[in-house]
């Protein structure tokens, strides 16, 4: 079940990073989104070994919208 959970965080993500990419809440959601798919990505890796690697992927996400929420709020 977590393993749909982090699908549907990874698709919405995705979709609200295309949609608002200027948009420093569109972004702020996207940390969100990325970290928490992440965090359950890396935690429900029983029977899917993969969601190892889709968390990290999720987790690198979330790092790179938060150095670009920062580099923005700085320009």
């Amino acid at each position: 079940m977590q393993f749909l959970i982090d699908n549907w965080c990874l698709l919405v993500a995705g979709i609200v990073a295309i949609a608002a990419r200027n948009s420093r809440g569109g972004s702020l959601f996207c940390i969100i989104a990325y970290a928490l798919a992440g965090v359950l990505g890396l935690t429900a890796h029983g029977i899917f070994q993969d969601l190892i690697v889709w968390g990290s992927l999720c987790l690198i996400f979330a790092l790179i919208f938060l150095i670009g929420l920062i580099r923005e709020k700085r320009a």
